[in-house]
This record gives structure tokens, sequence and C-alpha cells, in this order.
């Protein structure tokens, strides 16, 4: 079973509402062999939401205003994961740049639009846990999408 970040397979969750729709991994999930997750509505946050930004250094999760919704987001990531056997996953792909599914790139926490390297708090999760992880693009680019 494969972990798509929600938003890719065109459920509109993200903070501004919209989504970004993948067609092959809308048709995994189709065929059963994907499921959208979303950690972010998943502990409540609402579609639209004021965007959040994970601080590198405390990995803290903190909208422009300064509200910590660190320990929502991990609640999140518990009911995501709580029903699913995460040794039956075989691989995650997850929504670059997001300041929970991240798995290459995070914004700084600056709310400037600049990137770092770093994880977010979902794929850092998964990651934990020895789930490969895949940005939208580099999964589509991989040998392991082929095979499907």
């Amino acid at each position: 079973m494969i972990l798509v970040s929600a938003c890719l397979a065109g459920i509109p969750c993200r903070y501004d509402g919209g989504s970004f729709l993948y067609i092959p991994l809308l048709q995994l999930v189709q065929k059963g062999a994907a499921v959208p997750v979303c950690p972010e509505t998943a502990c409540g946050l609402p579609t639209p939401r004021a965007c959040i930004e994970l601080h590198s250094e405390s990995r803290h999760a903190f909208d422009a205003a300064g509200n910590d919704f660190t320990f929502r987001i991990q609640g999140g990531i518990d009911s995501v994961l709580r029903p699913i056997d995460t040794k039956l996953l075989s691989a995650a792909v997850l929504k670059d740049k997001s300041p929970t599914c991240g798995s290459l790139h995070i914004y700084d926490g600056s709310f400037s639009g600049r990137t770092i390297s770093g994880m977010g708090l979902f794929a850092e999760r998964l990651h934990s846990l020895g789930i490969p992880l895949f940005t939208e693009s580099s999964f589509l680019l991989s040998s392991f999408f082929s095979f499907l």
C-alpha cells in the first residue's frame, strides 16, 4: 500500500483550499493501491486555514501570528497512522515543501517564501519507520511507479 498526500489526489485540503491533482496518483487511489491522507485536516484544521511553516530549529509548526500547531498536527499524524499497518506500506508520496508532508524541502519558518532542505513532521515520522518517501515529481520519475 502507498500513502499519498490527499492534495496530490485532488482533494482540496491545502491551507489555501486548493489541491495539486496528479492524475497518476489519483488513478492509484481509485485502483485501491494508494490511500490519500492529510494529517493537517485529520487533526481538525479547517480548509482554508492560515499558512503554517515549520521552524527548522525548534521543529514547531507555527502560523504567521505565532500560533503553535505542532501538537495538533502530531495528533493528526497519529490518527492517520493508527488504522494502518505500517509494515504493509511500501512507500509514501508526499507534497514537498509542506510543514507536514515535505520530504526534501520545507519553508524555513520566516514566511518569506524561502525554502530549505528538510522534512515535515509527517515525512519525518514515516522516515523513522523506514517508509520510502517520494515527492510528487520524484515518484512519477521513479522505477517504483513503473512497477505498479
